[in-house]
């Protein structure tokens, strides 16, 4: 195989932390956060599934940015880097499913069949 090949494959590979494959991915989730930290204030309203979504959506922002902070620092291992950032990004399935819930209150309440 051609050398500047094997350089690429390198990059290419998801099990390495800092690949660009993997950086690509931390990048993306990075833009969910600043997006939850954005959202979280105007989407704080009277109903129980807004509150919930607003505050997941801060706690969300808050935490990868606290991880982030905290792979920069040193603070965490290069080992630890996926569990810690796998572990934060689970909020976004509850983010999604009371999402949903709101959504489909609205639907209701609109009286718009799916």
């Amino acid at each position: 195989m051609c050398p500047a090949a094997d350089q690429l494959f390198v990059l290419l590979n998801v099990s390495i932390p800092f690949s660009l494959y993997t950086s690509f991915d931390y990048l993306g989730f990075w833009l969910y956060a600043v997006f939850g930290l954005l959202v979280a204030g105007p989407l704080y309203s009277d109903d129980m599934s807004s509150k919930v979504a607003a505050i997941t959506a801060g706690v969300f922002g808050i935490a990868f940015h606290g991880v982030l902070a905290g792979l920069l620092l040193g603070a965490l291992e290069s080992a630890d880097i996926e569990a810690s950032l796998i572990s934060v990004t689970a909020l976004l399935l509850i983010l999604v499913v009371v999402m949903l819930i709101r959504f489909k209150g609205r639907l209701k309440q609109n009286d718009i069949s799916v």
